[in-house]
């Protein structure tokens, strides 16, 4: 049983940096910075909170440094990310009508 929770955690980490290739350019946009996607557990924090934790980067990063435009790509980051099959959750970090968008297209 070990050997299939490792297994399934290196295909979760390889489809991860998969969606970072593909919307590379989507994330530079965004001007969400590498520290913040270097995994995606910190991606994940990142998403809930709407900025990186301390521990993760010293230079903690969030939502409210961004500008309307790399808000925007923000979200359809999120689309993307949603799209590509991984598991849909509520983002507080985001605007209500934002959050409101991405449950209606992916939420259960």
């Amino acid at each position: 049983m070990s050997f299939r929770q490792k297994k399934a955690e290196v295909l979760r980490r390889k489809r991860y940096g998969s969606f970072l290739a593909a919307n590379e350019a989507l994330l530079e946009r965004s001007g969400v910075p590498p520290s913040v996607t270097e995994n995606e557990r910190w991606w994940l924090y990142f998403l809930g909170h709407g900025c990186s934790h301390a521990s993760f980067d010293p230079r903690v990063f969030s939502l409210e440094q961004m500008s309307d435009d790399e808000y925007r790509a923000f979200v359809e980051v999120l689309d993307a990310y949603f799209a590509a099959g991984f598991e849909f959750y509520h983002s507080l970090a985001l605007l209500p009508s934002d959050r409101e968008a991405l449950e209606e297209k992916f939420g259960a």
